[in-house]
């Protein structure tokens, strides 16, 4: 929320309104002095630096936020890219840490998380997309590894905790100028025990849906 700014009074000191100052359960009220940030204490007065020469008071949240995040990864198909979907289980400890490392918005930050591990990209560009039954164990093996990768790397932002909880595998086509090529369809389910060699996709019915596995961390 940005604030005016107040003009100097003679013989009377300057003061925020009531309904200058937001409010919200689990939350807490930072001002901002350019770059400089400081927690407002519940309860302060309406004549206080803090309130009057504040330029912006933000309300940043100290509940646990569930926060998704997606990246698009190549395949071998340069039709099509696969799209990661994450979940995120986060809570702020320190919004004055957070907030001087430039994570008013920790959706970038936790992007960042996802695309550093190398083994998913080369994962998805050896995924040719051909068979119903290969995009199956395909989803299950880059939901498993970003799993692990979740516990054994921790998410590190400061002044934010952030816990992997859950991740989303599908295919997104690839958009060019002029043209969209909707993406090879996967199949529906496993394979059986019974079942014959892979069948390709090519000349199947685009109707054809990709199914999205979630696993849960718990």
């Amino acid at each position: 929320m940005t604030l005016r700014p107040l003009p100097a009074r003679l013989f009377r000191r300057r003061r925020r309104e009531p309904g200058d100052i937001p409010r919200q359960p689990d939350t807490m009220l930072v001002a901002q002095f350019e770059d400089a940030y400081e927690v407002v204490p519940r309860g302060v007065a309406l004549t206080d630096r803090l309130l009057v020469d504040a330029s912006v008071l933000m309300l940043v949240s100290t509940a646990q936020r569930l926060v998704r995040v997606t990246v698009m990864l190549p395949s071998a198909d340069p039709r099509t890219a696969i799209e990661v979907a994450a979940n995120f289980r986060c809570r702020v400890l320190d919004p004055l840490v957070l907030l001087q490392q430039g994570g008013s918005d920790v959706r970038p930050l936790l992007e960042e998380y996802l695309l550093r591990y190398s083994r998913v990209r080369m994962t998805c560009l050896a995924m040719s997309l051909s068979d119903r039954f290969q995009w199956y164990r395909f989803q299950q093996q880059v939901v498993a590894m970003l799993i692990a990768y979740g516990e054994v790397v921790p998410v590190h932002v400061p002044g934010l905790t952030a816990v992997l909880a859950d991740v989303v595998v599908s295919v997104r086509p690839v958009e060019r100028p002029g043209l969209s090529v909707p993406p090879p369809p996967p199949g529906h389910a496993p394979p059986e025990p019974e079942e014959p060699d892979p069948v390709p996709l090519r000349g199947l019915s685009h109707t054809f849906q990709p199914d999205n596995y979630t696993w849960e961390s718990r």
